[in-house]
């Protein structure tokens, strides 16, 4: 059995930030396929982060209890990922240092999933219900890192409609910053 109190961001927001990321990175690397496999597993926190806020505890444990597993299975598989993204771009000469910082909360986060399973086991719901809430706030936490990136970056989206179509697209565009 799962005990799960979890609180996130709300899933839109996270799914937009995980794009935000995506466009960031993209005109960066190479081989993107990692920058892809971020995006698909940030993608799949978020659809966890809807089943855990629409499906209670109480209600339906095991829709909820899976939302638990793809937030924070996913969760932990997204931070290693930007972890290695994060070296490999290396933005304005940021890089080591927010990667040092991202390596840190990256193991915190594992080692926190790993003592709450650990509690679970045994039982002791309450103290893994601290642990589930100490592995949120780090997750948040290593989300407001990318802060420090964005800061050199300016988004835009424009609509339009597209050639023989009355439906609007929506294009995201990365400038770097040139100061």
């Amino acid at each position: 059995m799962l005990v799960a109190f979890s609180f996130s961001p709300p899933p839109p927001t996270v799914l937009l930030i995980a794009l935000l990321r995506y466009t960031q990175l993209k005109s960066k690397l190479q081989k993107s396929w990692l920058n892809i496999l971020g995006l698909l597993a940030q993608t799949m926190a978020s659809i966890g982060m809807t089943l855990v806020a629409n499906f209670q505890l109480s209600q339906d444990s095991r829709i909820h209890n899976m939302g638990t597993i793809l937030i924070f299975g996913f969760g932990t598989l997204v931070c290693w990922i930007q972890v290695i993204l994060t070296f490999q771009t290396n933005i304005h000469n940021e890089g080591f240092r927010v990667g040092i910082l991202r390596v840190m909360l990256a193991t915190a986060i594992s080692i926190t999933i790993i003592l709450y399973f650990f509690l679970v086991a045994q039982h002791k719901f309450l103290h893994g219900a601290r642990a589930q809430w100490t592995l949120t706030m780090i997750f948040l936490f290593f989300i407001g890192t990318y802060a420090i990136e964005f800061r050199h970056s300016a988004f835009t989206i424009r609509c339009g409609e597209g050639q023989n179509r009355s439906v609007s697209t929506i294009i995201a565009e990365f400038h770097a910053d040139h100061t």
